[in-house]
């Protein structure tokens, strides 16, 4: 591959990345139940098990994943282990019921949220193959290093929490279909896992 060929790649890794980032706001996913606390202009549903409390709200959606921020705030006596990783949404009808196509099924299709540390590993591997090639454009190397930054400060990623202490960030979940549903969010504490409702909303 020349050259040319190799930063033409690199722009399109870029900018696929751009994407995956950017904001879609014409779609959003309001809470549809439990307590709704507003931090910084938006709706948390917040939930308390075994004494660790969950905030969860909608973040943005990029047309490939949704991002949802979560904040876990451990009031217990003991360490929990939380692993973004094992979160997982599925779909809902309007009554917050299992799609159609999943009430016939013993577990519906559970769609497991991207693993932060994929994410990472994907990024800093096009990072160094980057800095490798010639003539990619400065600014280009900028931006694509300051979102690379951005991530490493926002996402929530594998965390052991100690009593009194909090974690918050971003988990990105891959959407099902281009047409976004109701759904439940499936979060693990304490090796069990707190559901989240939240409707499909058009904001246009």
């Amino acid at each position: 591959m020349n050259i040319r060929k190799k930063i033409i790649l690199c722009i399109l890794v870029y900018l696929f990345f751009i994407s995956c980032v950017s904001p879609n706001e014409s779609l959003k996913l309001s809470p549809a139940e439990g307590s709704v606390v507003w931090i910084d202009g938006k709706e948390f549903i917040e939930k308390i098990s075994n004494k660790v409390k969950i905030r969860i709200a909608f973040d943005h959606i990029d047309g490939t994943n949704l991002a949802f921020r979560v904040s876990v705030i451990n009031s217990s006596r003991s360490d929990i282990l939380f692993d973004p990783a094992e979160s997982s949404y599925i779909c809902v009808n309007l009554n917050h019921e299992l799609k159609n196509e999943n009430k016939n099924k013993n577990s519906p299709e559970s769609i497991k949220a991207v693993d932060p540390e994929t994410i990472m590993n994907n990024l800093n591997q096009t990072k160094t193959k980057m800095i490798k090639l010639n003539n990619i454009p400065e600014d280009i190397k900028i931006d694509f290093n300051n979102k690379i930054a951005y991530l490493e400060k926002q996402l929530m990623r594998k965390n052991t929490i100690e009593p009194e202490k909090s974690k918050d960030g971003l988990i990105f979940f891959p959407m099902k279909s281009k047409k976004l549903m109701n759904i439940i969010l499936k979060i693990p504490v304490n090796k069990s896992f707190v559901d989240f409702k939240f409707d499909c909303i058009n904001v246009k």
